[in-house]
């Protein structure tokens, strides 16, 4: 029998069988779980469950014994301090435990550390707040060093090399005792060359690079889609654009309460916000998807009302003109077709390090007041509803409505002003 503890997930559990079984989390293995494998204390186990078993081998196959529940774990916001098991240098990032929820590890980035100009070794105690991450993991957010275990610190510099090359890679770490392997993305640097003390000026106007921070949006321009943030006092404003904004489905807000992270700002450049998050989101700054990813978005009153004004406007041109009707059905197929997938492109533009050539896969915007122009528009007045696109932009809305309003004159002009009219009669029914 193998006396080391492991700890895994329960897969299933059959109450009416009283058997099931273990994923360990060093090797993704299942492993069979019976009545007999229960610990005296531990006797209705579910799916689901954290627990922590020994391993022995019963006829070729691998069974679990003394199966104990591990604490439920974490709720998120909650305060925690733990030891710092490992530190990857390469990555910027580690884990460790908490000796009040044993088997439940967490993980630390470079980012969401206080103190930007400490690097943690092994050993090191850090206290934060926990943030579940998507994959399931617990992040410590705002984490303080509070004690350092007697050793020669790694030199600044070479941290911060160790740091560039993570630029834009998949960090995993290994968990060799306590599971498998952890990913996330990186998108930024995750620590930045090293520091030298800055003039009292610009320490005083430039935040912390790279480190997770919060405020409050106090402008917002929906129109120009940018706005600033203000953390502190009131002098420390920064700028972030609508791409920084890291969700598909709503815009920010003035007064709202947000947590971001910074630049560091070429020389000539102002500082900017690189993510924005809403306040409590903050597993997302990390993260390549937005927290509302799967999240539909439709302004449902604007499309009952638009689809009743397509719906009218069409059935009157099918009551005069068949032909007419079935050519503007099909542009406007075509045009809330257009629509979809310019949103599509946009959401996933968003999503990328901003490019010169960013926008060469999006729908022109004269190609879709030209398709309303010819008629589109009630499908392009859905799509926009349906989509929440193109909604904001006054100059785009501004010249929408013109065309809508030119191909309403036009129909009227083809079937009612000039109905006798032998070059148009052939349209009428």
């Amino acid at each position: 029998m193998n006396h080391n503890k492991h700890y895994g997930t329960i897969a299933h559990w059959f109450g009416e069988m009283s058997r099931g079984s273990i994923i360990c989390d060093e090797s993704s293995q299942r492993i069979f779980a019976n009545r007999q494998s229960l610990h005296p204390d531990y006797q209705e186990p579910e799916t689901g469950h954290r627990v922590s078993f020994q391993i022995e081998t019963e006829n070729n196959r691998a069974v679990a014994r003394d199966v104990e529940r591990v604490n439920p774990g974490y709720k998120n916001n909650d305060s925690a301090v733990i030891t710092l098991t490992d530190w990857d240098w390469s990555k910027n990032g580690g884990y460790g435990m908490d000796v009040s929820n044993e088997g439940q590890p967490v993980f630390v980035l470079g980012q969401f550390l206080a103190d930007q100009t400490r690097t943690p070794r092994a050993g090191d105690r850090l206290e934060g707040t926990l943030r579940r991450h998507p994959n399931g993991q617990w992040l410590l957010v705002n984490a303080v060093i509070r004690s350092t275990p007697e050793s020669e610190p790694e030199p600044e510099s070479m941290h911060a090399a160790h740091a560039q090359k993570a630029q834009g890679q998949t960090v995993h770490f290994f968990r060799p005792e306590h599971g498998p392997k952890v990913e996330v993305k990186i998108e930024q640097p995750l620590v930045a060359e090293t520091r030298y003390p800055a003039p009292k000026s610009a320490q005083r106007n430039l935040l912390p690079p790279n480190q997770v921070m919060s405020g409050t949006i106090t402008t917002w321009d929906d129109a120009k889609g940018y706005g600033f943030i203000r953390f502190g006092d009131e002098s420390q404003n920064i700028f972030f654009h609508i791409s920084a904004y890291h969700y598909n489905t709503c815009r920010p807000q003035t007064g709202q309460r947000v947590s971001f992270y910074c630049n560091r700002p070429i020389e000539g450049n102002r500082q900017q916000a690189v993510k924005v998050v809403r306040l409590g989101d903050e597993a997302f700054l990390f993260d390549e998807l937005p927290p509302d990813y799967n999240r539909l978005n439709i302004d449902m009153q604007a499309l009952l009302i638009n689809s009743v004004i397509a719906v009218v406007f069409l059935t009157v041109v099918a009551v005069l003109s068949n032909k007419l009707f079935f050519i503007y059905v099909l542009i406007s197929i075509a045009a809330f077709i257009l629509y979809q997938q310019d949103k599509q492109t946009a959401m996933e533009s968003a999503r990328k390090i901003r490019r010169k050539n960013e926008y060469q896969n999006r729908i022109p915007e004269n190609k879709l007041h030209a398709f309303s122009l010819l008629g589109g528009w009630p499908g392009a007045l859905v799509a926009r509803a349906a989509f929440r696109h193109k909604t904001k932009k006054v100059p785009f809305v501004q010249i929408f409505w013109l065309t809508v309003a030119i191909n309403v004159a036009i129909t009227y002009a083809l079937l009612i002003h000039y109905a006798d009219n032998p070059l148009t009669n052939f349209l009428k029914n």
